[in-house]
């Protein structure tokens, strides 16, 4: 099939590949195209192909709105909304790289109950403990997981932080059967004696 031939997907497909085109209903008298939301099947004009009507309404639909929260309430029902409630946020704070103190700002506090007000924001000092606890169990799969290798490269990384710390960064290269080449961080130290910062 040529380039001419083949059919160039409209804005509303481009942008908004869930909804759907739909025409006027007879007996409005206007000839206005159409949008269909595909949760609440609320139909919106695209007024001269403005996408503007339909990029409010994703905003605002109440149905998503509801999905988010049931979703949430579903699993919030088999682990507990205090647990399931740590859990994510300590997937936001480690993948984010955040500081422990976002729990206690006012404005986070806003926006987490804006999203989603079953969420049960845990204390600074639940948060931390938690890290630490996930931080032993991660340095012990590593371990585990290295211990059947048995080629293994080791990289070492120095630096340092406005405190004077400062830290040595061991991360360890290998090959596995499963998954190919692999780098995971193996160890961080504080070295012993004297640093000084470059």
């Amino acid at each position: 099939m040529s380039s001419a031939s083949r059919k160039r997907p409209t804005s509303l497909e481009k942008h908004f590949p869930k909804w759907r085109r739909v025409d006027p209903m007879e007996g409005e008298g206007e000839e206005v195209p159409m949008a269909e939301c595909p949760r609440c099947f609320k139909k919106i004009k695209m007024n001269r192909g403005s996408l503007s009507g339909v990029r409010a309404h994703e905003k605002s639909c109440t149905v998503r709105e509801a999905e988010t929260e049931a979703e949430f309430e579903r699993v919030s029902k088999q682990k507990g909304a205090r647990t399931f409630s740590l859990e994510t946020l300590i997937e936001l704070v480690v993948e984010a790289g955040l500081p422990l103190n976002v729990v206690e700002n006012s404005a986070f506090q806003k926006f987490v109950k804006s999203l989603c007000v079953s969420f049960v924001m845990p204390s600074r000092r639940s948060l931390a403990r938690e890290i630490k606890k996930k931080v032993q169990h991660h340095s012990q799969a590593i371990t585990d997981e290295l211990s059947s290798i048995p080629d293994i490269g080791i990289t070492c990384d120095v630096w340092s932080r406005s405190s004077r710390s400062s830290f040595v960064g061991i991360v360890a290269h290998f090959y596995n059967d499963a998954e190919g080449p692999r780098t995971t961080p193996n160890r961080l130290r504080r070295p012993q004696g004297k640093a000084y910062r470059c």
